[in-house]
């Protein structure tokens, strides 16, 4: 077979066959990087490294069945390169086909012939627009367009199409000349109306607005309540719930428990808009589902104030404000490479899908700035022994590579007639560790962390330094892990003793309400929350389109955690470099 045989093939893997078989057909797809169509006289162009590598996460995304993740790329590679989108046209008409046929595994019919549409108005080779023209008859006929699906079947040229593809291209022309089944019990119009109306995934007719009411989506009654009900508490400081004086015409807050399923919160964000007509929603705190709830919030044309470091979909709608694990990532890369002239990492991480999005970013982040990552371990998120994943690091788990010092070891001993091991002798048994790494990054939570820094001492691995992102600006990891702990760094947007005055105002409004201290996830809660009574209150804004727009022009406005800007379909903000000196948490610029 040739290699645009092949490659015609494998396009007709992924993008034609029925949904239950098109997934079959991912899961077992070969790992070999392949575009979906290639021209029979010339490849597709790559014309930016950048736009290649977005192209290729999308590709690999859809292969992988990881659908939702994909349709959000999908948004971000549309927004991002429509400027040079007449000079990769193709690469577009290919976006659109996947956006289609993700829309048509999700039953989204008319969503997805929108898609096919737009593939089949770009100016592509004719092979390819055979293809999408197969899956664009696909979509009507499950939408029960018949008419429709049979006038784009009568442009396929099925001689272009391969064997396997012909079978599939006969399977759907008998279903087109099947006469339509007719209900006994209702006429062929009123028919035609309920099966069109089931092929409408979303509703789109939009819900009243109550400009004077504002969602909260929490995780109250879960394991992470403790967190749900910190974030509420800057939430409620920010709308003034608790103030003396009651405000005249004052924003209704309604809280809906997200549950414990991705199911769960997307019924109570529903509610959240359809029941109580809700003018925006601050909330999810969790990463667990956030694609869909994200989806479910743009289809809505709600605006949604994500607390989540995880990122869904980008959308028009949707605005994230919690510290992103690439922002932190980035912002202790640039520290250790930039201003500690580190050069050398390692990266020691929890194997969740936490810990991996913060090491697969601190690694990019330490390549784009000229660093080395020398090595990687991952360690499962329940463990309470890191010995051996050190070890690995350090090169003291694999000592068959190091059999020519095992034997000196024993030379000496011989000669120094060392017949037993003893805390005294125990350094004429053990190797000494190879550290080729200025700096570990950890990207976990203070109790592991206060066992992980020990053991690197026990291990006799020192000199190098320890770098975390925010979950280490918390006391309880230099409880745990003092002294070791000692010159470790990692960032945060929350230090108390931040003189900046609206940081210090937030400080004792917070202490004189609540009477507690606050950290960082009321601090980021209550700059959420304040920036959207702003908007309602101030600015008077009564429709959600008019927050979301709103909210699109934020430029250095001052908030309790910095300076924050929307950028990127995130509000961003410089996060501070937070270190531990003699047993205290102190920002880097006030080091002596």
């Amino acid at each position: 077979m040739s290699r645009v045989s092949w490659l015609f093939f494998r396009f007709f893997v992924f993008t034609v066959f029925m949904p239950c078989i098109m997934i079959s057909a991912c899961s077992h797809a070969p790992k070999k990087q392949l575009t979906f169509y290639a021209s029979p006289e010339t490849e597709v162009t790559l014309l930016r490294a950048e736009e290649s590598r977005d192209f290729r996460a999308i590709e690999l995304l859809f292969q992988h069945e990881n659908y939702e993740t994909a349709l959000g790329k999908i948004y971000s590679y549309e927004k991002k390169y429509e400027p040079i989108k007449n000079k990769i046209i193709e690469k577009f008409a290919q976006i659109y086909n996947l956006k289609g046929l993700i829309f048509f595994i999700f039953k989204k019919h008319l969503l997805a012939i929108e898609a096919f549409k737009k593939s089949l108005n770009s100016e592509v080779h004719i092979n390819f627009q055979t293809y999408v023209l197969f899956n664009l008859a696909s979509a009507e006929l499950e939408a029960r367009l018949i008419e429709d699906a049979k006038k784009t079947f009568s442009q396929i040229r099925p001689e272009i199409l391969d064997a396997n593809t012909r079978i599939k291209y006969l399977q759907l022309k008998a279903k087109l000349e099947k006469p339509p089944e007719k209900s006994p019990d209702k006429p062929d119009d009123l028919q035609k109306q309920v099966t069109t109306t089931k092929a409408i995934p979303i509703p789109f007719e939009p819900a009243p607005v109550n400009p004077k009411a504002v969602g909260v989506l929490l995780p109250l009654r879960s394991k992470f309540s403790k967190f749900a009900e910190q974030s509420l508490l800057g939430i409620e400081l920010a709308f003034h719930i608790f103030d003396p004086k009651p405000m005249d015409n004052p924003i209704t807050l309604i809280i809906e428990n997200s549950g414990e399923t991705i199911d769960d919160a997307v019924i109570a964000l529903d509610k959240l808009y359809f029941q109580h007509n809700v003018i925006a929603v601050i909330g999810p705190l969790l990463s667990k589902g956030i694609e869909k709830i994200t989806q479910r919030a743009e289809e809505l044309a709600l605006p949604l104030f994500s607390l989540s470091q995880q990122h869904g979909i980008e959308g028009g709608f949707i605005f994230y404000f919690a510290l992103s694990p690439n922002t932190q990532a980035q912002a202790i890369a640039e520290y250790a490479i930039q201003k500690k002239e580190l050069k050398k990492f390692a990266i020691l991480f929890p194997k969740d899908k936490f810990g991996e999005q913060y090491s697969e970013a601190f690694w990019d982040s330490v390549e784009r700035l000229g660093g080395e990552i020398t090595g990687i371990e991952a360690y499962p998120p329940q463990e309470t022994d890191f010995r051996q994943y050190i070890d690995k690091l350090s090169g003291l788990y694999y000592q068959e590579a190091r059999t020519k010092e095992l034997e000196e070891l024993a030379h000496t001993r011989e000669e120094l007639q060392i017949k037993k091991k003893t805390r005294k002798t125990e350094k004429y048994y053990q190797l000494k560790p190879l550290i080729d790494y200025d700096a570990v990054f950890i990207p976990d939570e203070p109790k592991n962390i206060g066992q992980i820094l020990p053991t690197f001492a026990y291990r006799d691995v020192e000199g190098v330094k320890f770098l975390g992102i925010s979950t280490w600006n918390s006391r309880d990891l230099v409880t745990r892990a003092m002294p070791y702990a000692e010159g470790a760094s990692f960032v945060d947007l929350f230090y108390p003793q931040n003189q900046n005055f609206t940081f210090q105002s937030f400080i004792e409004t917070f202490k004189g309400t609540y009477s507690a201290e606050p950290s960082s996830l009321e601090a980021i809660a209550y700059d959420t929350a304040s920036l959207l009574e702003k908007f309602i209150n101030k600015y008077n804004i009564t429709t959600r389109i008019g927050i979301a727009e709103k909210t699109k022009n934020i430029s250095n406005y001052q908030g309790a955690t910095g300076l924050l800007t929307f950028q990127d379909a995130q509000i961003k903000r410089k996060p501070m470099i937070l270190t531990i000196q003699k047993g205290q948490i102190i920002e880097v610029q006030a080091e002596n």
